[in-house]
């Protein structure tokens, strides 16, 4: 519905400048946790410009030079002009990459409902696989996946979303506890 469309175009910006307003308040390199957490404020801003130009926009596919959204990389919000698909993904994609880099060194400050170096990657080897970049979708999957992969899987499906915060098969998850989810 409309009402749905408009509160994910708003809460996606909400997102945005909340990101935007901590990357700007963590200097890098102060520490491994301060870059960890930055990297994880890149995800966000990226995820959230991400899943907005996949919902407003024309497909990469059909062109970069296609109306994007709005790119929000700061806490100004005076300019509103929408930037094109092209410029939103390679916004995206360096959000990412410097997430990667920022957080290969840490760990990831808790379970799966944390956000980490292998969730980052994984998000930009989905960026790729939309932009067409197959060569690179296949660098990143195989150095996640590693030499072999089957072997680490749970095949017990009732497991998958039950002990998702916990299973090392999940690389990032929203994680929803009681508290979260109790009627207002």
């Amino acid at each position: 519905t409309l009402r749905n469309n408009n509160y994910y175009w708003f809460v996606a910006y909400k997102i945005i400048y909340g990101a935007n307003s901590n990357i700007g308040a963590i200097p890098t390199g102060a520490s491994t946790a301060s870059d960890h957490m930055k990297g994880e404020n890149l995800f966000m801003r990226a995820i959230a410009h991400f899943h907005l130009v996949t919902l407003y926009a024309k497909p990469y596919s059909c062109g970069r030079d296609n109306m994007g959204v709005v790119l929000r990389t700061s806490t100004d919000c005076s300019v509103t002009e929408r930037a094109t698909v092209g410029e939103v993904y390679d916004q995206v994609v360096a959000d990412l990459t410097e997430a990667a880099a920022l957080m290969k060194n840490g760990s990831r400050r808790g379970d799966a409902g944390y956000i980490g170096y292998e969730a980052a990657m994984a998000l930009l080897s989905r960026v790729y696989l939309y932009m067409g970049e197959n060569e690179k979708v296949l660098e990143i999957t195989n150095q996640l996946l590693g030499s072999n992969p089957a072997a680490n899987l749970d095949t017990d499906l009732r497991n998958i979303f039950v002990n998702a915060r916990s299973s090392k098969e999940t690389l990032w998850c929203v994680a929803h506890t009681a508290v979260e989810t109790q009627e207002r």
